[in-house]
């Protein structure tokens, strides 16, 4: 009995551990650099802020349940819960640092957004 409590306190403890995004990638993006001195204040331009543990932007939040690497380069696959309007989507998205700062995300159904990343003094 003692090993069945062992292993099944090491699969809640696993269970429980939560994805977070690599520093790399944290931090304000945009499309439109100009929203940067926006950064924290809410509004229709105002970047949004991929955080350690979700992503949060004007009426839309997600929390991240799956990061691993890709293997190719600065790129991850990740899985998203998305409340939007009340509703809950649900996302695997592919991120990726190119070599000149910026966040490409390719969705699983071939969109893509191009990213830009706000100035530290932006926060």
């Amino acid at each position: 009995m003692r090993v069945f409590s062992v292993i099944f306190a090491l699969a809640v403890v696993g269970t429980a551990a939560r994805a977070e995004l690599p520093q790399p990638l944290i931090g304000y993006w945009t499309d439109t650099l100009a929203y940067c001195k926006n950064a924290g204040d809410v509004g229709e331009e105002t970047p949004v802020l991929y955080d350690s543990d979700g992503i949060f932007g004007l009426e839309f939040s997600c929390e991240f349940k799956a990061i691993s690497p890709t293997g190719v380069g600065r790129s991850w696959l990740v899985k998203t819960e998305c409340l939007d309007a009340g509703f809950v989507e649900r996302f695997d998205e592919i991120y990726v640092l190119t070599h000149n700062d910026r966040l490409l995300i390719i969705s699983d159904f071939g969109q893509y957004a191009e990213l830009l990343r706000c100035p530290d003094w932006a926060k």
